[in-house]
């Protein structure tokens, strides 16, 4: 019910490989893509699934590159094709609490002039490390940041009012 009807980015935090397959197994009916930095491009397995979807490759140490990225991914939610995720701090944490955000990730939502959804998920680190336990993964869909919000606000204050919905979230699992 938090999920709009239009295409939308998915924000999310991010604590292991798993995050984008659970997310997007549980988002099978809405046509779901990711971006996801360069590296796991490599992975065999991964690199096929994601070619196979609307997942988007960024090289953080290539800006054009990355802005290409950021605007292709824009361009897919605008134009109907997929809604988008995306991990604002950049790389899995290793602790309990969130990194910083790269504000950037949320140029997508101001250039497709598209409602944010805001998420967090639990757990996933420890489902890879302990593959063989049955781990209780968390996915929780937070909230909805409306399309006009996102056109009346610079990135910077969407990063830090999706930041802050998901560390309230986040304090009930701790």
């Amino acid at each position: 019910e938090k999920l709009p009807k239009e295409k939308f980015l998915l924000v999310c935090n991010h604590r292991g490989i798993l995050d984008p397959l659970l997310t997007m197994d549980v988002l099978r009916k809405w046509d779901m893509g990711f971006v996801a930095k360069a590296v796991i491009y490599k992975i065999p397995i991964l690199c096929r699934l994601m070619h196979r979807s609307y997942c988007l490759c960024l090289n953080r140490d290539d800006m054009r590159s990355s802005a290409k990225t950021i605007a292709r991914a824009a361009y897919f939610i605008k134009n109907d094709f997929a809604s988008m995720g995306i991990y604002p701090e950049g790389i899995r944490s290793q602790e309990d609490e969130m990194l910083p955000f790269m504000h950037g990730a949320f140029k997508i939502a101001k250039m497709a002039a598209c409602p944010i959804v805001v998420t967090t998920i639990t757990d996933t680190e420890k489902a890879t490390r302990y593959f063989w336990k049955k781990t209780e993964v968390h996915l929780d869909f937070i909230d909805m940041i409306e399309k006009d919000v996102v056109a009346e606000n610079t990135t910077v204050n969407l990063s830090n009012m999706a930041r802050e919905k998901m560390e309230k979230n986040l304090a009930q699992y701790k």
